[in-house]
């Protein structure tokens, strides 16, 4: 099953980092840094408001705890973000590259 893996942060070099690490050991044909994020959220009982970036790695199922543990052990924040969501490859060309 093919996913991806979103994290953010207010560092973009953080991102490029967590980037490098997973080319690195082969867990991503591809991921995508988009900048502009602006995020409203709670935080310590405040509502919070940061320009962030965001990463998108495609990726395999079988690589999700590889690529948690990556953003987990070079993320700059306390409680980083890292969502999962399946998606269907509908390009057979993109799809055998990938």
């Amino acid at each position: 099953m093919y996913i991806i893996i979103t994290t953010t942060s207010d560092s973009k070099e953080t991102l490029n980092a967590i980037s490098k690490e997973i080319f690195n050991k082969n867990l991503s044909p591809c991921i995508q840094l988009s900048e502009n994020i602006y995020s409203q959220y709670s935080w310590k009982n405040k509502i919070e408001y940061d320009k962030e970036y965001k990463i998108d790695i495609k990726t395999h199922s079988n690589f999700e705890k590889d690529i948690v543990s990556v953003i987990e052990e070079i993320h700059n924040y306390d409680v980083p973000e890292i969502i999962s969501y399946n998606i269907n490859l509908l390009n057979t060309e993109y799809e055998k590259w990938f």
